[in-house]
């Protein structure tokens, strides 16, 4: 079994497929044209092909088609969403290109459970709908893992992470500077597009609109991800139908209390002290002993996000002082009059910083006594 790049390099040395300039110079693609056998070869380069095409398709879809809907079909959007992707030579239809970008802006302005799913169908029927791709990933997953375990390696995973197998400083620097080498050609449409769009602003003219994407290379890992990234985002918008805000999450409370043996009580509207500046979005969790009813701490909890719009930090807990923990979930939050939904990563997310607010509780070095 070869190991690590090291093994690698000093049997191709010792094999007279590599010379000594060039001994920890190359990189994953490189290890594979001095490896395989011209056979190998010609299968892996057919593969490569196909991997190609493939690409291709992907990115289209990726792009989104134009798709046209009725009034009807676009319950529960804003009337600026609706003003975005209105066609005005239409008067009664709207436009929306299901790509990426408009999906996630009307899924996320809009909790109307219909036009959700109509968006989502028309965002995600080609990953569901053709068959003849998926089979082709399977065959290339199985052919990558053929190669690899040709070469000695339990998979094709392994085979790449043999290359970070480095131990010294200076044979880091010459596989990054080869593996800079190798990404130069694929920079040059990039750095083109740069001195294009640098001279027209100098000279003031309109630069031309580009004819397509910079490269089409797109790795078989990254598309692999987007699909089932695709599958993913679909069961969990079939999961957010059962989980209700508002029960869901009292049970999940209820659940992980048993789970530390602790009483949750909301202690929100019963504090002592003047509301001058608290912000009402907090809730005060008391923490106490299930067995002993004794007091333990209290936990702050935030669950919406401070901003209207989507907020991009993660959830995070901290602690604020001996007995009193702040948590803040940056969940989205609902429109007035809706039911908001909770994703499953979101209760996973509450019942992670739950277990970190209760630890740190639990770790303090003297217990709060000072009560609200």
């Amino acid at each position: 079994m070869i190991s690590n790049s090291c093994d690698v390099t000093r049997k191709l040395f010792k094999g007279g497929r590599i010379g000594k300039e060039e001994v920890g110079h190359f990189s994953g693609t490189r290890l594979l044209e001095l490896l395989l056998d011209e056979k190998s070869k010609g299968q892996a380069k057919k593969l490569l092909k196909a991997m190609g095409k493939g690409h291709k398709v992907v990115y289209k879809k990726m792009k989104g088609e134009r798709n046209y809907f009725k009034k009807k079909d676009l319950i529960g959007l804003t009337e600026d969403a609706m003003r975005y992707f209105r066609v005005w030579y239409r008067t009664d239809s709207y436009c929306l290109r299901a790509d990426r970008a408009t999906y996630y802006r009307v899924v996320g302005e809009c909790h109307n459970r219909k036009t959700r799913e109509i968006i989502f169908n028309a965002y995600h029927r080609h990953f569901y709908e053709n068959e003849a791709h998926d089979r082709s990933i399977l065959a290339v997953l199985q052919a990558r893992k053929r190669v690899a375990e040709s070469l000695g390696f339990a998979s094709w995973g392994e085979m790449e992470n043999a290359q970070l197998g480095i131990h010294n400083d200076a044979h880091l620097m010459r596989v990054l500077q080869h593996c800079w080498n190798d990404s130069l050609p694929l920079l040059v449409p990039f750095v083109k597009r740069l001195e294009q769009l640098k001279l027209g602003a100098m000279a003031g003219k309109v630069t031309p609109e580009p004819k397509g994407p910079l490269t089409t290379n797109v790795d078989l890992i990254d598309e692999l991800f987007y699909v089932t990234m695709c599958r993913q985002d679909r069961l969990q918008r079939q999961l957010a139908e059962y989980m209700v805000f508002g029960p869901a999450l009292k049970r999940y409370s209820e659940l992980a209390s048993r789970l530390f043996n602790v009483d949750l009580v909301d202690e929100s509207d019963n504090v002592t002290f003047s509301h001058e500046g608290w912000d009402r979005d907090v809730k005060i969790m008391h923490v106490v002993n299930a067995a002993t009813n004794a007091h333990i701490g209290y936990w702050y909890v935030r669950v919406f996000a401070r901003s209207k719009k989507y907020k991009t930090g993660l959830a995070s807990t901290v602690f604020l002082c001996d007995g009193h923990v702040f948590t803040e979930l940056n969940f989205v939050r609902p429109q007035v009059n809706v039911v908001r939904k909770l994703y499953y990563e979101e209760v996973l997310s509450f019942g992670h910083q739950m277990g970190t607010a209760m630890h740190m509780l639990f770790g303090q070095s003297v217990r709060s006594e000072r009560h609200l």
